[in-house]
């Protein structure tokens, strides 16, 4: 169980939404919602809101009793919480400010309902892994925040984004602290501000896009690498220093591609074995189905991760480049797994397989595989996210694989070059 905190600048009924029993957070705070797991606790600290200021002061707790992604959330609320459907025109604020935006029913990327968010909204309401949080344990205050003790102060957000680390020590007090002096699932107060739609279009184009703006600074913000898949890359680093003792022996070059020996093979089996490993793992976060083998696999990718297919990765120091992806089809896998399942089935026959060349491009779609797992648990995709992904949050760095523009990154970030590759 973890305690997050963070600062909420438009407390309007909507993101929270207290009402009708359940207090929900479908929509906005994309980082919170996609790291958050059920049994954590969310406390949220106001801010300046005209010329009332709320900053300091506690706006809203809750325990996350239950999460599910917004096509489940849009079903829940059909059945079990229609009041959650937005109504801009009810004569009831609670149901014009619903956070069940988004109608799936005939719609797989979700029709938007008409409510406190627009277009510009999305991106941050439905990006990967943005799940919707659930709570019948909670304390909602509004315009009547109260106080927070000095010895919690550790809750007071300073910059974007959800912090949990800093509230670990005080969690346990904190909670004994809420569930103590306050009635559970009580509104002790009205929202800060109440959503205008008198004047619908310019209202909410106003308001989405400052709501916008505080998400975005909520995506930039670097807040725990507590869910990156650090088992899978030390993995990798493992795998990559045998290659470089196999290099020892058998020299990583071009004129060796058809060698095949022992070691190799043993590296060749365990980086596909991996991979495995990996791709069924995203194509249950990207899809929640399961992947059985390798045309499931292929299927997955080519909808949710396209650009896999013309990804490059180098070994420098051997001035060897690979596009380990390029030539798989829906009916034709890349041809070192053919290989690897040749081995793996007929090694007896097919030992020859488990060559360099083979090795190598199995080592160089692990790594981009992790690559594409990573931005997956940021909510990332590959058009939003530069080559500095691996330098920034994967440690140690690796020594003999690089993807296409990391080596540019890598300097830059050290201070050599600026970003377009110029010596400084």
């Amino acid at each position: 169980m973890r305690l997050f905190s963070y600062s909420i600048a438009i407390d309007d009924g909507a993101a929270p939404n207290p009402f009708w029993g359940k207090c929900t957070l479908a929509i906005s705070k994309p980082v919170l919602r996609r790291v958050i797991e059920k049994g954590d606790w969310v406390a949220a600290v106001g801010s300046r809101v005209g010329e009332l200021d709320y900053s300091g002061k506690l706006v809203y707790v809750m325990k996350i009793t239950e999460k599910m992604n917004h096509q489940k959330y849009h079903r829940y609320c059909k059945m079990m919480l229609n009041e959650k459907i937005p109504d801009v025109g009810h004569d009831d604020y609670r149901r014009r400010v619903g956070d069940c935006i988004y109608d799936f029913d005939e719609n797989s990327k979700g029709r938007l309902i008409r409510s406190v968010h627009t277009e510009a909204n999305r991106e941050f309401d439905l990006g990967i892994l943005n799940d919707v949080l659930l709570s019948d344990h909670f304390y909602y205050f509004g315009m009547q925040a109260v106080d927070i003790p000095d010895k919690f102060k550790t809750l007071i957000i300073e910059g974007s984004g959800p912090k949990s680390i800093k509230n670990q020590p005080v969690k346990n007090e904190f909670i004994a602290w809420i569930d103590k002096t306050f009635e559970k699932n009580k509104l002790y107060g009205d929202p800060q501000i109440e959503f205008y739609f008198d004047n619908p279009d310019e209202w909410i184009e106003n308001y989405s896009l400052m709501r916008a703006v505080s998400d975005r600074a909520d995506e930039d913000y670097s807040y725990s690498n507590d869910r990156l898949p650090l088992s899978h890359w030390n993995y990798f680093l493992a795998l990559e220093s045998d290659l470089k003792g196999v290099s020892r022996h058998i020299e990583i070059h071009k004129a060796n591609y058809k060698t095949f020996s022992i070691s190799l093979t043993q590296l060749f089996m365990a980086s596909c074995s991996e991979i495995d490993v990996i791709l069924k793992e995203v194509a249950k976060l990207t899809t929640l189905r399961k992947a059985k083998n390798i045309y499931d696999f292929f299927e997955v990718l080519s909808e949710k991760v396209p650009l896999i297919f013309s990804k490059k990765v180098s070994i420098p120091l051997y001035q060897i480049e690979l596009i380990p992806f390029e030539h798989w089809k829906s009916d034709q896998p890349p041809v070192w797994w053919t290989a690897y399942n040749n081995v793996k089935h007929h090694r007896n026959t097919h030992y020859s397989d488990a060559n360099l060349e083979n090795c190598l491009n199995a080592l160089g779609a692990l790594y981009i595989v992790i690559y594409e797992l990573i931005l997956l648990y940021k909510g990332k995709s590959d058009r939003e996210y530069s080559g500095n992904l691996i330098y920034e949050h994967l440690q140690p760095q690796q020594e003999l694989f690089r993807l296409e523009g990391e080596d540019l990154w890598r300097d830059a970030a050290e201070g050599r070059t600026d970003l377009f590759g110029r010596r400084r």
